[in-house]
């Protein structure tokens, strides 16, 4: 795809059985982000933006996931079965402002008017 090779994000249009209900967006390997329906035109761009910069991240190397670990800047979280992330000895919902990966995308998210 043009897009891709071009380093631009993929958008997947209809998510609304795919992402975790209070999901509103997800970014993955393979450069899409999906975006949860029923969002108003700002909620939606700041989405996007939050999402993109977890994709910056991923590509810089930063930050990476697998099912059982999340990493950032070189150490790994051990995810849980029931959608925590253990960092640092203290267990966090996955998404959790908390969570450096996140503080990191909200500030890009912050960004947007």
């Amino acid at each position: 795809q043009k897009r891709a090779k071009e380093g631009k994000p993929l958008f997947k249009k209809d998510f609304s059985n795919s992402l975790p209900k209070g999901v509103l967006g997800r970014a993955s390997k393979d450069g899409t982000i999906e975006v949860a329906n029923g969002l108003s035109p700002a909620k939606k761009k700041q989405v996007i933006a939050h999402e993109k910069k977890h994709q910056e991240d991923m590509k810089s190397g930063k930050l990476n996931y697998d099912k059982n670990f999340i990493y950032w800047n070189n150490e790994k979280y051990k995810r849980t079965s029931n959608k925590k992330i253990n960092y640092k000895g203290k267990l966090y919902i996955e998404g959790s402002p908390a969570l450096p990966w996140e503080k990191a995308a909200n500030n890009a998210e912050k960004q947007i008017n």
